[in-house]
This record gives C-alpha cells, structure tokens and sequence, in this order.
C-alpha cells in the first residue's frame, strides 16, 4: 500500500508539472505577428520600418529601425522634450527678483507650447531649436540626451534634414515613458490634438496616445498603448492612400497579440479606462497601476498545487486507516 501511495504522489507532481508547462507554452511571438502582418499586407524594407517594446513584459522587436527619414512634426518632439526636461531642473528660472522671465522671441515657454504644440506653427518651433543653438549643437544635444547613437553612426539627413529613424524615436518615447514626472504637461498637450488616424485609425478598446508626422512620402508616428500590458510601437510606413489605415491595422494586430500572449481571447477586450480622459492623463500612466497578470498566473498554479496535495493528504490518511486495521 506505500508503494501505491508514492506512486500516486509521484503521479501528481508530475501531473502539476505538466500542467504548469502547458500553461506557460509560448505560441507565436511578436516577429511572427508582425512578419506576417507584414506578409499579408506588402510591406518589406523598401516601405516599412517597426518598433515593439512591451513595457510590462520587456518583450521587443525591431524591423529595419535604423533607417532614416524625413519625420515631419516628430522632428520637433526632442525639443520639447528638452524644454519640459530643463524646466523641472529649475533651468529657466530667474536667479534674481529683478532678472526677466525667459523667453523665445518674446514668448513664454507655454505661450511657445500652445502656438507648436496646439497650433502646429512650425516657426516657432524653428525658434525653440535656434534657442538652443546653432543647427549642428542642437542635434547633438538632443542626440545625446534622448536618440543615444553613436555620433560617427548618424547619416547626412540626420544633420541636413533633421531625418530620424524609428529607432531613434522608440529611445525617446521610452524615456517618454519612464519619466512621467518630467513630461506630463508635454503629453498633456499633446493629447489635446489627438485625431482618428494613423495608429488611432480604427477601433481598439484601449487608449492611445500618439504623435504623428508626415513628409517625403512618409507617415510615421509614436504612441504608447493602455493595453492590458501597456507597449510602446514606433512605424513609419509609405503614404499610399491606406497609409494610415496599415499603422490603424498593425496597432489592431499588435493588441491581440498581447491579448494572446496573456491567454485570454480578442472579444475579452476591456473597454477603454475612464481616467485616461482626464487632462492630466500621461504616457505611462495606466502602466504605472498594478498589473496583475503574474498574481493571476500565480494564484491558478498555487491553486492546483493545494488541491493535488489535498488529494495526497487524503490517500495517505486513507491508507493509514487501513495499515491501523491490520
């Protein structure tokens, strides 16, 4: 009767083996989806550059992220970066009582903000950038603080053009991210401008914070999306007529995807959080509440575990009661 009992303990610690192991068996991942997302929708190295980071999980990939090209009103994103970033550390206040207000051709910072931001005035972010210094320290700085490439690696339409790659965007949208501190009243502004295109050019249950541009043939765009794991995707992809509609399909696409991953199914989409439209609202801000997908796992695996011990404890009193009787 021992022999049977270890036998069936054996059993079932294997069995909660098993069960653990299917549970976490990977199926297809990130460069799957979006190589056949991709496939499915044309898009090769001649028309498509992507970026992926899952900020729950770290999950990334990256498709052709290191060519450069003409960005349109994403050029501007690293100066105001710099400005809110300056303006936490206290940069731009007056030392002295008597000293004037800083200003950029006799506008405030925010009076600044509203006509770039708001208004979409591309001179006065033209004077932001001249403010900061001559064209070639201007793209150093913001190179150094917020693309981080090698210097010797950028090519002539980065520093003619102010071109960008994916890549460098997904480092700033990162940093977006992980310091909300710095940024909330930039993304704020942002989100004032929202409209139902690119990565938003469609209907997904979560909310999107995005920016867009557009030149040379090219949309791109960045936005962090409040998915059940909040991710970061960076694209730029060809203006054809459904340009915006092929970024709208592969923000869909990635969505599921990160369903998938968590094993729960499309049509178990949540709706949107009612905070995100608050002003206030920020990037990163729902990746900033407790994600609970690891308890969830947590719980299921612990649950199995007490109930298969239950079973064990039971067989052995059952033995034991008859060993007694003899």
């Amino acid at each position: 009767m021992q022999k049977l009992f270890h036998r069936i303990v054996t059993f079932l610690f294997c069995l909660l083996l098993c069960v653990q192991f299917f549970a976490a068996a990977p199926g297809e991942d990130v460069e799957d989806k979006i190589t056949e997302f991709m496939n499915e929708r044309g898009l090769n190295a001649s028309n498509f550059s992507v970026s992926y980071f899952n900020l729950v999980s770290g999950e990334s990939y990256a498709f052709n992220a290191d060519v450069y090209r003409p960005v349109g009103k994403l050029r501007f994103l690293p100066t105001h970066m710099y400005y809110y970033e300056e303006e936490t550390k206290g940069t731009f206040e007056p030392v002295l009582e008597d000293e004037p207000v800083f200003t950029i051709d006799g506008m405030s910072l925010e009076e600044c903000r509203y006509y770039s931001i708001i208004l979409s005035e591309d001179t006065v972010s033209e004077k932001m950038q001249a403010q900061i210094g001559s064209s070639t320290q201007y793209l150093e700085l913001i190179n150094n603080c917020y693309g981080m490439q090698e210097l010797d690696s950028l090519p002539g339409e980065y520093w003619e053009k102010q071109s960008l790659s994916v890549e460098f965007l997904m480092n700033c949208i990162q940093i977006i991210a992980t310091r909300p501190e710095r940024f909330n009243g930039m993304m704020s502004n942002y989100r004032m401008v929202q409209k139902a295109d690119a990565f938003a050019n469609g209907s997904i249950a979560y909310p999107i914070v995005q920016i867009r541009g557009e030149e040379d043939g090219y949309i791109t765009a960045i936005a962090e999306i409040s998915a059940p794991q909040n991710f970061l995707v960076v694209a730029s992809v060809k203006a054809t007529a459904d340009g915006d509609e092929v970024l709208g399909d592969l923000c869909k696409t990635l969505c599921n995807y990160v369903l998938e991953s968590m094993g729960e199914t499309v049509e178990e989409q949540t709706t949107a959080p009612t905070h995100s439209g608050s002003p206030n609202y920020y990037i990163g801000q729902d990746r900033m509440e407790k994600d609970n997908t690891l308890s969830r796992w947590l719980f299921i695996t612990f649950a199995i575990a007490g109930a298969l011990a239950a079973v064990a404890v039971v067989i052995h009193l059952i033995w034991k009661s008859k060993h007694r009787q003899y």
